[in-house]
């Protein structure tokens, strides 16, 4: 019995932990991937979107911080368009 309860709390913290490192691996991937895109608006927002639809609302702050610093200039109209259709 004993047993059967330490691997469901080991099974459950693994999930988390995966689920918390996918999270963090989504975010990191768009860090990366949305510079490479940039050269195009239309490849920028199509990206773009794709990441705010993997992220939760927790790491879509997140994002949205990142991206309002560093393409605020380039793409407002599609950073505004893209986080206005993902607080709908």
């Amino acid at each position: 019995m004993l047993r059967c309860v330490f691997e469901h709390t080991l099974s459950r913290n693994l999930r988390l932990y995966s689920w918390s490192v996918k999270q963090e691996a989504m975010i990191e991937y768009a860090k990366v991937i949305l510079p490479k895109v940039s050269f195009s608006k239309f490849l920028f927002r199509k990206e773009l979107l794709k990441c705010i639809g993997w992220m939760k609302p927790m790491e879509l702050a997140e994002l949205k911080q990142w991206c309002l610093s560093n393409f605020r200039n380039e793409f407002p109209d599609v950073l505004e368009e893209a986080f206005e259709m993902s607080a709908a």
